[in-house]
């Protein structure tokens, strides 16, 4: 198998075990990701992720995500830096997510 078909083929698996790829179902969510993460982001779903400037330090990122708690554990790594803006049931998961981890202390 090339190299970049191996790199895609395990890039895929990655994303299944993160929450990330194509498991059903998907949700079209948009991130606001401050500068100082975007290499993450750009890590995580590659180079030719969807992402337009929003101001000097924030851009709007277009992802597709399988919305699980390994989804909201990996999104959480990243503090105030990165906002789940939409679709806004997700937000709202994602906040009950984080709060029922803060009830817990």
């Amino acid at each position: 198998m090339e190299d970049s078909i191996k790199s895609e083929v395990n890039r895929r698996e990655v994303y299944r075990y993160l929450g990330l790829g194509r498991h059903e179902p998907d949700e079209r969510t948009a991130l606001l990701v401050e500068e100082s993460v975007m290499s993450a982001i750009i890590d995580r779903f590659g180079k030719d992720v969807e992402s337009a400037p929003v101001d000097a330090t924030h851009a709007r990122v277009h992802v597709t995500v399988a919305a699980s708690p390994v989804f909201f554990g990996w999104l959480a790594q990243f503090g105030t830096a990165v906002r789940l803006e939409a679709p806004s049931a997700l937000s709202r998961q994602y906040a009950d997510y984080l709060r029922g981890i803060a009830d817990s202390y």
